[in-house]
């Protein structure tokens, strides 16, 4: 008997999450697009390396550099990765106050000095992604 009642209920579950797939949301979003769409549109990709100058015309990835886009990035700011490299979607705007911090080693406060950038949209924009060098004038 109870296995008639909870198989009838699991029919009845399924049946309702059919028809929830068709509902007026499914279809605003085939008028209108999904949320995502709309803020991939306003938005674009900030990129590019931080590196170290070991040397003159000598360069060295930086690992852990946090990249702090002023007014976009909130709780969190993505990292460089293993090749020194970062990718920030940011909504378009006229300019871009970036804050770079060396998060790793921070018991004596990280390697290198916070950095402040400024760019304009048109370079954010540029297909090149920006190389962001730190020198031994940059070392704490």
């Amino acid at each position: 008997m109870m296995r008639k009642v909870f198989g009838g209920l699991a029919a009845a579950a399924l049946l309702l999450v059919f028809q929830a797939c068709d509902t007026p949301i499914a279809e605003y979003y085939s008028i209108y697009g999904k949320p995502s769409d709309f803020a991939r549109a306003e938005e674009i990709t900030f990129r590019g390396y931080v590196l170290y100058e070991v040397e003159e015309n000598l360069y060295d990835l930086i690992e852990g550099i946090a990249v702090h886009v002023e007014g976009v990035t909130s709780y969190y700011a993505p990292l460089t990765d293993f090749k020194g490299e970062f990718s920030v979607s940011v909504p378009k705007q006229d300019n871009y106050s970036v804050v770079f911090t060396d998060i790793y080693e921070t018991r004596d406060g990280g390697r290198f000095k916070q950095r402040l950038e400024t760019y304009t949209k048109e370079k954010v924009e540029e297909p090149i992604p920006r190389r962001i060098i730190f020198t031994s004038a940059d070392r704490q």
